[in-house]
């Protein structure tokens, strides 16, 4: 069976909106078109800002086999796919040994089981032609939570998308991700905006690695604020404070 991409939108988590290109590929976004057309003042915002980070294909099945067609318009640091299956990975494919455009195959162990495939969280992938040789019913996920952040947010550095710390949290609390990580990033008020029909029940923030010289405290009380501004004040918001450096003094 050969998903629609109407139905691969079903499975496929941690995106604010979907576009379809002419030849079919589905492209998932976590931002607002706002937020992008900003971003694109600075390149290095710009490219990672439609990275595929924290995105899965998440279902149950009793299917053996998956494939899918895939497209790789951008890459940074050259991750991974990685099929997950009750929890554990089974399968890694690293983008540097995949050509930027190819079909995936994975082998899935009998029996009802959920599975999920996470895409590179720093190379920007378009999917099509999602099939699977058997049932499936769309994994059920939990509170929606906004993750903002930088590059470790964003998930640069372990070399494996099923390994970022927001992957991890995905696993083990079974959020809603929308993962709004870029590298590079900084305390930016500008960037928060109100997404129309988005209104998550946790934000996570973690920021400061890339200012934390500048000294400039009203960056980040501004950056709160406007948060406060366009999600009120109900909305819990937790902060992680910025990562030790050790290649600074």
């Amino acid at each position: 069976m050969i998903l629609e991409n109407e139905e691969l939108k079903k499975i496929w988590f941690g995106a604010y909106s979907y576009e379809e290109t002419e030849d079919g590929y589905l492209q998932a976004f976590q931002y607002t078109k706002e937020q992008m057309n900003y971003f694109s003042a600075v390149e290095e915002w710009y490219v990672r800002c439609f990275a595929s980070s924290a995105k899965t294909l998440e279902f149950l099945t009793n299917a053996e086999r998956i494939s899918f067609e895939y497209r790789i318009i951008w890459e940074g640091s050259q991750d991974t796919f990685e099929l997950e299956v009750n929890g554990l990975p089974v399968e890694i494919r690293y983008v540097k040994d995949l050509p930027d455009e190819g079909k995936l195959e994975f082998n899935l162990p009998a029996g009802e089981k959920k599975a999920v495939v996470y895409l590179p969280a720093d190379a920007t992938v378009l999917l099509k032609n999602f099939e699977i040789d058997g049932s499936y019913v769309p994994a059920k996920k939990g509170p929606k939570v906004l993750w903002l952040g930088d590059s470790i947010t964003q998930g640069y550095g372990p070399l494996r998308s099923y390994e970022t710390y927001v992957s991890v949290a995905n696993r083990l609390l079974g959020y809603d991700i929308l993962n709004q990580g870029i590298g590079g990033y900084i305390y930016d008020r500008t960037s928060v905006v109100k997404m129309e029909g988005y209104v998550p029940e946790k934000i996570i923030v973690a920021l400061g690695t890339n200012q934390y010289e500048d000294g400039r405290i009203e960056d980040v009380e501004e950056f709160y604020e406007r948060l406060i501004q366009v999600y009120g004040d109900e909305i819990r918001i937790l902060c992680i404070t910025p990562i030790w450096r050790g290649d600074k003094r």
